[in-house]
């Protein structure tokens, strides 16, 4: 059902693992967070705090409430709550999380040979993880309504004539002097 209709059939978060498992493709866009927003440091000390917080046999995460933990959540636009101590994050985020972080496995992982988080991602993970949005592209707008009026000096005219027509810009001019 999901190749038929892959705009309005999202998986759930057990069935993308298993998407991703079985057929070897990344891990589905819906569970992807911006992890190409933060560090290989920044992915070490996310890491580290979801293993301290996460518990094998309820299957419960709970992260200690630490600024620069709550930080690198923001910047890779991980969505989560904040109550008192804790930083709460939704049940399908856990489940994949607790997959592409390995947090069964809780030893240490060397990083410093690794590039990229992603690099990172295919050392520890059984999911391939790509980068969600490489780019960013904004832009500015204005207020129109705000904006002055512009005045542009001399006559205009819709077809470029010579300069010898002078400031009249007579089209009738021009064909006399044979020259437009």
């Amino acid at each position: 059902k999901f190749i038929e209709d892959p705009f309005n059939n999202i998986p759930s978060a057990k069935e993308a693992i298993n998407l991703s498992k079985k057929f070897a493709v990344p891990l589905h866009p819906k569970y992807t967070d911006y992890w190409g927003n933060i560090s290989v440091s920044d992915l070490s000390t996310l890491r580290e705090a979801l293993i301290t917080g996460y518990d094998d046999k309820t299957k419960k995460l709970i992260l200690k409430n630490r600024t620069t933990v709550k930080e690198i959540l923001e910047r890779a636009f991980v969505p989560h709550v904040v109550n008192e101590n804790c930083l709460i994050l939704d049940n399908s985020t856990i489940k994949i999380y607790e997959t592409i972080f390995n947090l069964n496995h809780k030893e240490f992982v060397d990083m410093k040979n690794e590039d990229n988080v992603f690099d990172y991602f295919s050392s520890i993970s059984p999911i391939k993880i790509r980068n969600k949005a490489p780019y960013f592209m904004g832009t500015r707008m204005g207020r129109p309504e705000k904006s002055e009026r512009k005045s542009m000096k001399g006559v205009q005219s819709l077809f470029p004539l010579s300069d010898k027509v002078g400031n009249t810009r007579l089209v009738q001019k021009a064909i006399e002097l044979g020259r437009i």
